[in-house]
């Protein structure tokens, strides 16, 4: 692959990464591109934000800001995509770290033997409808095989309630019954919140007896 071969892939797989993602920052699109060199990945979004086909926002943060890059809608058009453009004023100081952490994993994925063997399509679960799924909770990414059914995939960086838990996990073990999906992989960067939440599940399926042989099905994993 000559440079300007590589630099066309490197442009398209950002273009694809924020047309999943609606918006993204540099540090995760080096993720993503699997590069160090921050000046590449600018120079290509600065031709993007040129072209008007992305915008570039600062957002202000509680530790100072950052700077982010998002879809506009004359590239959500040019795509035939059905997401909505980059909006900052719906951008949560809440969930913004959770979602750039869910962003940096989808980016992990892409580069995995499995996810390249099964030809894998990673959605993003955060907005849209789930109906098309089957699924009545909301994970944060599906991992869509060409020919085998959904992983979920849910990024955990607090413990929610175990009676919302209960519910949760009791949901995917019916959906793993009925072979809508295959599995559900629970992501921690706190190994203690990770230890904490495997004794949920223990208790879980002590309780929950019926759906015993459906635990090797929700994994519990780390990722920094």
């Amino acid at each position: 692959m000559n440079t300007r071969e590589r630099g066309a892939k490197n442009r398209q797989q950002i273009i694809d990464f924020l047309l999943t993602h609606t918006y993204t920052t540099i540090d995760v699109l080096c993720g993503v591109l699997k590069v160090k060199s921050k000046p590449m990945i600018s120079r290509h979004l600065s031709k993007l934000v040129d072209e008007k086909l992305i915008k570039r926002e600062r957002f202000k943060t509680l530790g100072g800001s950052i700077i982010m890059f998002g879809t506009t809608q004359k590239l959500i058009e040019l795509y035939d995509s059905d997401r909505i453009p980059f909006r900052p004023s719906k951008i949560s100081h809440r969930t913004l770290e959770h979602t750039l952490y869910c962003q940096k994993l989808s980016a992990h994925y892409q580069h995995g033997k499995i996810f390249q063997q099964y030809k894998m399509e990673i959605v993003n679960a955060e907005t849209g409808s789930l109906k098309k799924f089957g699924l009545a909770h909301r994970p944060d990414l599906i991992l869509k095989p060409a020919a085998h059914a959904y992983i979920c995939i849910e990024c955990e960086l607090s413990l929610k309630s175990k009676p919302r838990y209960e519910k949760i996990i009791n949901d995917y073990c019916q959906l793993i019954d009925a072979k809508k999906i295959l599995q559900c992989e629970y992501f921690f960067s706190d190994t203690r919140l990770a230890d904490r939440f495997k004794r949920i599940l223990e208790n879980h399926f002590k309780k929950h007896t019926r759906y015993k042989s459906h635990a090797e099905k929700i994994k519990v994993r780390i990722f920094k």
